[in-house]
């Protein structure tokens, strides 16, 4: 576990951890398909595509290409165990993932998922982005990210074409929004890991 790691985890205890260096990553949220069930589940990663709850069909995901092999460390955040000391309220992202190597890591992505139906995104946008906003604004307060290019993903896996324009409006849009935030912000299911220095959406 990187300091990184242990840092955000002293912050908020309830964090759930995971080390991975698959060369493809899924992430899916299954909360809102298992909120009815006995055996309720929520973000999951994985090196395959599930199927989803029903049995019938995949589960909806993002997907996270590594194909070097990078390792790279997942920090989960709890719905509802989640508190912090810096933001007004608890709203938060799913989470964030990054380079283990503490001395290597240049970058930090915080990701957003909505298991929507795709003509409901534009409805969860303005949320979406709060949520990202809140996280990366709590671990500024807590110095976990000084110098590190912040990347925030807000993915909606049943939309099977591209939604980026749809969250971020025009390119003037999303430079206002990256100057307002410090977060260079993208809608898409699917990101590359280039190497230590960069992250590449599909979008």
């Amino acid at each position: 576990m990187s300091n990184l790691a242990r840092q955000i985890c002293f912050i908020h205890p309830t964090t759930s951890f995971l080390q991975v260096d698959y060369p493809e990553i899924y992430v899916a949220d299954f909360s809102e398909r298992t909120k009815m069930s006995p055996h309720k589940r929520s973000v999951e990663i994985t090196d395959y595509n599930q199927m989803a709850p029903d049995g019938g069909t995949l589960m909806d995901s993002a997907a996270i290409h590594n194909d070097g092999g990078l390792s790279l460390e997942f920090s989960l955040l709890h719905d509802t165990l989640y508190t912090s000391t810096i933001t007004s309220n608890n709203q938060h992202c799913e989470g964030c993932f990054y380079l283990e190597n503490d001395a290597n890591r240049k970058w930090m992505v915080f990701f957003e998922l909505k298991d929507c139906l795709p003509e409901n995104i534009s409805k969860h946008k303005r949320k979406a982005k709060k949520q990202i906003e809140n996280v990366v604004k709590d671990f500024n307060g807590h110095s976990l990210i000084d110098g590190l290019k912040l990347f925030g993903i807000i993915s909606c896996p049943r939309k099977k074409v591209s939604f980026n324009d749809t969250i971020l409006g025009d390119m003037f849009a999303a430079r206002a929004y990256k100057r307002r935030t410090g977060i260079t912000l993208y809608g898409t299911n699917e990101v590359f890991v280039m190497n230590e220095n960069n992250i590449r959406p599909v979008i």
